[in-house]
């Protein structure tokens, strides 16, 4: 009598820890599996993609697109740009502009956008994707960033760039991306039309005096680019970005 007893007992428990598991991998499963689809335009998922890619700096953009591991250079522009969008008296059209940075203010605004075990070297560096900005030199002694001027955006590239939709998976955004990528041979009339940076496909060949690698008709090409996922976390109530793939 007293096995039955222990027997119904244990079966009992072995019944409920079964009940609850189920839940808890049902509840898990539809998580991971529920997609919401996010409005474009939305001030959420436009502050996303502009904090990645504030604009079309070619110098800057190609170390996105190419690269496996962001570079530290990329991070430190896109952290000065985040920081500066925060604190209007650091844009360089202000009234009031301060002109240096404390690097602790950009590695906490590096923190916001990748995550707080972002990994940042303090450097010197050129083509800021800050305006009227060339770069930030960096001060060891005072510990902060000091602007100069003087060079332009990196001629001879150009990324032409279309937000297609934004998803939530879980506890991730992701934002798709197609965009293409134009090359000028300096000196010549050659202009190179490819479907990404890798230059894994030739779109067209252009040769003309009247056409500028920023004038080509996005229209013509840009169905035929690359797709890019962005791919977001939420972390300690925030998004930060985890990283950039392509998918076709």
């Amino acid at each position: 009598m007293k096995k039955l007893k222990y027997g119904l007992i244990i079966l009992f428990w072995i019944l409920v820890l079964g009940i609850l598991f189920s839940g808890y991998y049902h509840k898990r499963i539809n998580n991971l599996d529920t997609v919401k689809e996010l409005d474009i335009n939305s001030e959420l998922v436009q502050d996303l993609y502009e904090t990645i890619v504030p604009n079309n700096n070619s110098y800057i953009l190609s170390q996105l697109y190419s690269n496996a591991e962001l570079t530290n250079e990329y991070k430190l522009n896109v952290a000065i740009m985040n920081y500066v969008k925060k604190n209007p008296t650091s844009d360089p059209s202000a009234d009031n502009v301060i002109n240096y940075l404390s690097a602790d203010d950009v590695l906490d605004s590096a923190k916001e956008i990748f995550g707080d075990d972002v990994s940042l070297i303090n450097q010197s560096f050129m083509f800021n994707i800050n305006h009227d900005y060339c770069g930030y030199n960096y001060n060891e002694e005072k510990n902060r960033y000091e602007p100069f001027e003087g060079c332009g955006d990196m001629m001879g590239k150009y990324f032409y760039r279309k937000l297609l939709n934004a998803k939530e998976q879980g506890n991730q955004i992701i934002l798709q991306e197609q965009s293409f990528y134009v090359y000028e041979n300096l000196g010549t009339d050659e202009i190179y039309i490819y479907d990404n940076y890798d230059q894994d496909k030739m779109l067209d060949f252009v040769q003309s005096k009247d056409t500028a690698i920023s004038g080509v008709n996005e229209n013509d090409y840009i169905d035929k680019g690359s797709i890019y996922e962005y791919i977001f976390q939420k972390e300690n109530d925030r998004y930060i970005f985890k990283e950039l793939k392509k998918v076709e």
